[in-house]
This record gives structure tokens, C-alpha cells and sequence, in this order.
């Protein structure tokens, strides 16, 4: 049998679910390829070039027997190449709800504001308190402050109502740089690097 002489790339095909607060692959999901070794039909593979030139299909396992380098590289690459999947699958996870945060908020912003009542030491928006002193409440920027406080707690409610216990949303910017060094490392070992 022809020895391994690079890998050319490697592919997690498989689908990833949340789970609580972690992203887990789902069995069976990906695209089965057979293995030209062993035979058996892998959902994360790797394509590698044989000594003798061919572009062959390759297990995580049949890595056994090759040199050291070669083992390491499979090794290095499959950890990464399912870290990465895993990543991207959370990434769409996030956009997928910054969406749905975006669509929450739009629809509060589009509600009517209830008028701001004043109630002893209290500014009443809706179903939210803010507590003042009277005596600020002469000063405009008091108001203001005080004014704005009330209905921004009653439009946090309103997004808890509509889109959960903590609404806001998630930054995604260092899960994208994580992803694009993640590519380039795997790249890297692909290519001998």
C-alpha cells in the first residue's frame, strides 16, 4: 500500500447542534466518504496525496504506520478541523439571534411610549418605577435623565417579553478572527507547515 506523502485538505462535514451553552456534531449528519484504507465510511476526512502521486479519501484513523510527521499532522489537523466546524457553527448560532434580537427591538422601538407619570417620589412609565426626589424634578436635566431612565426600563421590558431574559446582543467580531486563524493554521498544516 502507498504511503501518505502530504495532506491536501481536511473537512468536517457534519452538522452542529446547541446544546446548552456548547455547540456538539450531530451523528450521521455529514457527508460519508469510504475510506481508501480501511474502508469504512468517515464524516470528518481527509484528502491526502499518496507517495505515488494519487488523490485519495482518508479516515482520522488510518494514519497508523505512516512516519511521525505524518501521524502528528492528522492528528493536528482533525482536532482543529472539528474545533472549526464547531466555531462556525456557533457564529451562524449568534448571527442567527442577533437577528431575531434586531427584529425584537425594532418591534419595541415601534410601541407607543406610555405617558411618564409622576407619583411622589416616583416617574412611572407602563409598569416601571424610577425613583427621583421632588425637588429634582424642577430641574430639566434632572427630568430629562430621570424621563429617560423610566423609558428605557420600560423598553427593556418589553425586549424580555418579546425576546427572553437578557436581551441583547452578541458580539461576534473575535469569534470571526478566532475562525479566519483557525482556517490559516489549518492551512499551514496542510501544507507542511
Amino acid at each position: 500500500m502507498n504511503a501518505i506523502k502530504k495532506i491536501l485538505s481536511v473537512t468536517d462535514t457534519r452538522q452542529y447542534e446547541e446544546a446548552g451553552d456548547r455547540y456538539i456534531p450531530i451523528p450521521g449528519s455529514g457527508i460519508a466518504h469510504d475510506c481508501y484504507r480501511c474502508g469504512k465510511v468517515h464524516e470528518v476526512h481527509y484528502e491526502v496525496e499518496l507517495d505515488n502521486g494519487e488523490r485519495v479519501i482518508a479516515g482520522s484513523t488510518c494514519a497508523k504506520g505512516e512516519s511521525v510527521e505524518i501521524q502528528a499532522r492528522f492528528k493536528s489537523a482533525g482536532s482543529l478541523v472539528k474545533t472549526l466546524a464547531r466555531n462556525k457553527a456557533m457564529l451562524a448560532g449568534y448571527e442567527k439571534k442577533n437577528v431575531a434580537y434586531l427584529e425584537a427591538r425594532a418591534k419595541v422601538e415601534a410601541m407607543p411610549v406610555p405617558i411618564i407619570e409622576i407619583r411622589g417620589d416616583k416617574l412611572v412609565c407602563g409598569n416601571v418605577e424610577v425613583w427621583t426626589r421632588t425637588a429634582n424634578m424642577a430641574d430639566p436635566r434632572d427630568r430629562e435623565e430621570r424621563g429617560e431612565c423610566v423609558r428605557n426600563g420600560w423598553k427593556h421590558k418589553r425586549m424580555s417579553e418579546i425576546f427572553g431574559e437578557h436581551p441583547h446582543l452578541i458580539a461576534t467580531d473575535w469569534l470571526k478572527r478566532k475562525i479566519e486563524q483557525q482556517e490559516k493554521r489549518l492551512a499551514e498544516i496542510c501544507n507542511g507547515g
